[in-house]
């Protein structure tokens, strides 16, 4: 939910103006034009296009630097609304280098945060965000006041549209305190509309409800019907969320009423997904086909993000009349439609949807192939919620230890009084043996009571411990990703180019590790990962960072050697990452058929001791300055030797031999990070340059003590 600067007025009564331009003399004429073309600007785009040309022309003969830059601001806005986004954004350019070169702020803000909104209506988010910050930073002052609160809600709209919630949180919560300190009753309404949203997003419908009730109630009061009747539809659509057909659908259908009344495409189309989903729940789907088909229709005639939503209910409709065949093309599309969006919530939906279609035309594979996206969706939209059950979970742990050590107090109490009682019945040699056999089988019955409470105890805190380790797997995943996406950000903002490779060789670096991270707290392992999936990963993600596809590359991944233990794995990987990062950068230029090669298999070294043996391939020019062999031992430096009786030596590490290089003694960072790695695993390793790079490491299997 956002807006353009003015576009929450009411349009002027324009008749007043059209006579007087009709009447009026040139230098009043040009005047007449622009604020015309303001009245008109969000009413009719064509015809405020026309009067802000006309006004300019006329300027060029009664020159005034404040309407100019009125006037190129209307065109702008204008081109925008009318989708043409190339000449808006030249005529957003030339009145910005106006306002700065006159020095008129107020402009210069208005065209800034324009100029930011049309981005963020095309989709170029980040530049957006450039623009809306820069408008920002100038509107300091009182005069600025209602121009602030509206940025900071389009800036918490920009992180919105990114799917980063936490700064979007943030900037709306900014907007509230700005626009109740000015009691701007729109942009409250438009920032608590817009918190709600993400409430939605996060499946906390009443939450979301609560708030939405609060800005309709501000909407109301502004004069605002349009985005009023924005906030009734997302509570009729939060109702259905809840299963509560009967509340929204009254909600449902005044808000079509009203979408029909203001013409507004997009809430119609809205208006239709939700009485399409209102049919669904009636079990009426032809019903909710035909009205799935008029949303779909609204939505690809406006180009609007309903497309996803539209498809996904036709689907449904489709598939609910037995029609599986017809239904799954249209699933798919809107797969691919709700990828366009970064609503994670549209995407999980679409691919639950298809996931159940898939499995009603037999289609297992795919079905459960798609499920696993969902799973991951729905994975990173509740984490939110898994971390309330997992405190919920410690303080039940806390509460049910403290009972169990009452317990086992009273029983101890129990325990003694027996013994007591035992010692007092001495009456006789019979009485005597009775009670010792008494106490003697009490005392087995309640050590054995006591061992089994135990050993329950010790299985339930090993669960326990368990669910902690994931816990903790998925907070270092969820960090690694901050960082990675940190990293991002700042590589965007450098402008020397070695600078900014390598902080995206850092970033890809994090990735790696919190793509480790992922698969431990997914798996019931905690302390071990199957190494093998994750090497595919790790080589598909970097093979498409470098634009590389499965079908470009000859791979050959050998992993026999399975499942890993944790301490290993992270280093190793790295170890991994490192390499192929460097192949793919460095050694396919010049190769028509790229071919790499990942190896790792248990065998013995020179000492007969079981290593495992990591080897890394590729088919490119091999190493710069490198004899055919360069051997490294942990804990010495970079040591080189010559090949071995029988060796095979391209014609290359022949020429480079004879010439006496070797391996500089400072090696790049890359080259430094696989040292230090293969250091900390205590291996041993050696780069051949044989017909291409070969990087080999052995490594103990039973590590030894320090």
């Amino acid at each position: 939910m956002h807006t353009l600067y003015g576009q929450t007025t009411q349009p002027r009564q324009t008749d007043s103006l059209l006579r007087r331009y009709s009447t009026a003399r040139k230098p009043e004429r040009a005047e007449l034009a622009i604020r015309l073309s303001e009245s008109y600007l969000y009413v009719d785009p064509a015809r405020s296009r026309d009067y802000a040309a006309m006004g300019l022309i006329m300027l060029r003969q009664f020159p005034d630097d404040t309407l100019y830059l009125v006037a190129i601001n209307n065109l702008a806005v204008a081109y925008g609304s009318l989708g043409q986004n190339k000449r808006a954004d030249s005529c957003f350019q030339v009145g910005i280098r106006r306002a700065q070169a006159q020095h008129n702020i107020d402009k210069l803000v208005r065209m800034l945060a324009n100029q930011g909104t049309t981005y963020m209506d095309e989709g170029r988010n980040r530049d957006a965000l450039k623009r809306l910050r820069l408008a920002l930073s100038y509107a300091v002052g009182p005069n600025h006041d209602d121009k602030r609160a509206l940025l900071l809600n389009n800036i918490g709209l920009v992180y919105d549209n990114l799917g980063v919630y936490g700064p979007a949180l943030r900037y709306y919560h900014a907007a509230l305190r700005e626009a109740e300190q000015q009691h701007n009753l729109n942009v409250l309404g438009l920032a608590k509309g817009n918190i709600a949203t993400i409430y939605a997003q996060l499946d906390n419908p009443r939450r979301s409800n609560q708030l939405l009730g609060q800005a309709i109630r501000h909407l109301t009061d502004s004069n605002d019907p349009i985005m009023a009747n924005q906030c009734r539809l997302m509570v009729a659509e939060n109702w259905l969320n809840m299963a509560r057909p009967d509340s929204a659908s009254q909600l449902v259908w005044r808000g079509l009423q009203q979408a029909k009344a203001t013409q507004v495409p997009y809430q119609m189309a809205m208006a239709y997904v939700l009485l399409s989903r209102l049919y669904s729940s009636q079990q009426r789907y032809v019903q909710a086909e035909i009205s799935a088909r008029q949303a779909l229709q609204l939505a690809q005639a406006e180009n609007q993000s309903m497309e996803g939503q539209a498809l996904m209910n036709l689907a449904k409709a489709i598939d609910a009349q037995g029609l599986t065949a017809k239904a799954l093309p249209l699933a798919r599309e809107a797969v691919t439609a709700t990828q366009q969006t970064a609503n994670k919530g549209e995407r999980r939906d679409a691919n639950r949807i298809l996931a159940d279609i898939l499995e009603h035309d037999g289609q297992l594979d795919k079905a459960l192939a798609t499920r696993k996206i969902y799973e991951a969706l729905n994975d990173s939209l509740y984490t939110a919620g898994f971390r309330e059950q997992f405190s919920q979970l410690q303080v039940t742990y806390e509460s049910e230890r403290k009972e169990q050590q009452i317990a086992f107090l009273n029983r101890e109490n129990d325990l003694r009084e027996s013994q007591l009682k035992a010692l007092g019945l001495g009456l006789g040699v019979v009485l005597a043996l009775l009670g010792l056999v008494y106490w003697l089988y009490r005392r087995q019955h309640l050590a054995t009571e006591k061992i089994s409470q135990q050993k329950e105890l010790l299985t339930r805190q090993s669960a326990q411990l368990a669910l902690l380790m994931r816990e903790l797997h998925h907070r270092v995943k969820n960090n690694l990703q901050i960082v990675s996406s940190l990293l991002s950000l700042q590589s965007g903002r450098l402008v020397d180019e070695q600078a900014r490779a390598a902080v995206r060789e850092g970033q890809r670096r994090v990735e790696a590790m919190a793509m480790l991270h992922q698969r431990l707290y997914a798996t019931a392992e905690v302390t071990s990962i199957n190494f093998r999936s994750y090497v595919a990963d790790l080589v598909e993600s970097l093979m498409t960072t470098y634009g590389y596809r499965p079908a470009d590359v000859d791979l050959t991944l050998e992993i026999s050697h399975e499942q890993i233990e944790t301490d290993t794995a992270i280093p190793l990987g790295l170890i991994i990452n490192e390499l192929i990062t460097n192949s793919l950068k460095h050694a396919y230029q010049h190769v028509a058929r790229p071919a790499l090669t990942v190896r790792l298999e248990p065998t013995r070294n020179a000492d007969g001791l079981l290593t495992l043996r990591l080897t890394v391939a590729d088919n490119g020019p091999g190493l710069p300055n490198v004899r055919s062999t360069v051997a490294y031992s942990a804990g010495t430096e970079w040591v080189p030797t010559a090949g071995s009786v029988g060796e095979k030596v391209s014609r290359q590490a022949k020429k480079r031999s004879r010439s006496g290089d070797l391996m500089p003694k400072v090696p790049t960072f890359g080259m430094q990070l696989v040292l230090s790695l293969a250091r900390q695993l205590r291996a041993t390793g050696h780069f051949v340059d044989d017909n291409g790079a070969q990087f080999q490491l052995d490594i103990p299997m039973i590590q030894p003590t320090a």
